[in-house]
């Protein structure tokens, strides 16, 4: 053995034998790594464990969940039967409420009808609540159109009201009554005119032809009275003036502004005095309050027009002398005049409809 050998067998004599098998574990150059087989089949032993535990906990947690399902299913059906009548009760209650507004609705326009028939009518009521427009012709042309059209506002606002009061609702044609009232305390007579009667034409071409009738392209003169149109202040609002001449007293006149109303098949004329700002050629006394109310609409099967007609006059009247016949003669003759005029022009030919 070369002395190389003897250094190696020199390290056996150096070193603790229980050192030299610490280290046998180390791979010698000539062998492959090998693996700790004892220590993976524990691993894997223990992972088996493991999820056979986790399977065995979350089957005990579904069987529970499965369970509870089966209670929930039953505990939903009657819940859903709850809510349903739930429903059906709220919407129970919602009628009721809705049936009981109507139901009041209806009770407060009885209660308000009964007011209105069981007092006596006040004409009066129906103009004194509204301011009358002074010195137009000294307003600009903006401000005077203005003033016009919120005081026919107001009165076709009325409409309804003054049907009510005059018994026109459910009026029949022909009809005809003119009234008049001695007002002591205001130095006055009050004139009362109501009329219903049927145009033998349809309603768009009755309310086109009194709609043109009323603009008064030149003035009307007739032996008992006079109607010139003072302004057209825009398409649906005019201006104009009637003078009746009276034997035997002053003449009287009126400024009127006109007003037309569109509500479906119905159209609605009002007519309202306003302050009397326009020279006349005559020398007439002007009357006081007056309004008139129009609407005409179809009759069943729509080949005729319903017209119906409500108005007041305040007259002047001199205390101690008693005018209410002469001025109901006067206004009589007028009437009948201008209703021969109106259907003469708007319907030559036609035989003219009985008013009553």
């Amino acid at each position: 053995m070369d002395a190389i050998e003897l250094d190696d067998l020199s390290f056996f004599d150096t070193t603790d034998l229980h050192d030299v098998e610490d280290l046998l574990f180390l791979p010698r150059s000539d062998d492959a790594p090998t693996k700790p087989k004892k220590r993976i089949r524990k691993r894997h032993a223990d992972e088996m464990r493991y999820l056979q535990a986790t399977v065995a906990d979350l089957t005990s947690q579904l069987s529970v969940l499965e369970a509870k399902k089966l209670d929930l299913v039953v505990c939903s059906k009657w819940e859903h039967i709850a809510r349903r009548q739930a429903e059906e009760a709220q919407v129970a209650i919602q009628k009721n409420q809705r049936l009981k507004e109507a139901l009041e609705e209806q009770l407060h326009l009885a209660q308000s009808l009964q007011k209105i028939f069981a007092k006596k009518t006040k004409v009066e009521a129906l103009c004194d609540d509204v301011f009358v427009p002074c010195h137009l012709s000294m307003m600009d042309p903006i401000a005077r159109a203005a003033s016009m059209r919120t005081l026919l506002d107001a009165q076709y606002a009325k409409l309804e009201s003054a049907f009510v009061q005059y018994g026109m609702v459910d009026m029949a044609a022909p009809y005809r009554r003119t009234d008049i009232t001695d007002e002591d305390a205001y130095s006055r007579l009050l004139l009362t005119h109501v009329g219903a009667m049927v145009a033998p034409r349809p309603v768009a071409a009755v309310a086109a032809s009194i709609w043109d009738f009323l603009q008064l392209e030149t003035p009307v003169v007739m032996p008992s009275f006079m109607m010139k149109r003072l302004e057209r202040v825009d398409e649906d609002v005019i201006y104009m003036q009637f003078v009746a001449f009276c034997p035997g007293i002053p003449d009287m006149r009126a400024n009127y502004c006109i007003g037309r109303y569109m509500d479906g098949d119905r159209m609605s004329i009002v007519m309202r005095t306003i302050e009397i700002d326009e020279p006349c050629a005559h020398h007439a006394v002007s009357t006081g309050d007056s309004s008139q109310w129009m609407t005409m609409e179809p009759t069943e099967g729509g080949a005729s027009t319903l017209i119906r007609l409500a108005e007041y006059i305040q007259f002047p009247d001199a205390p101690g002398q008693s005018l209410s016949q002469y001025v109901l003669q006067i206004f009589t003759r007028n009437q009948e005049a201008l209703e021969a005029l109106t259907f003469a022009t708007l319907f030559p030919g036609s035989e003219r409809p009985a008013m009553g």
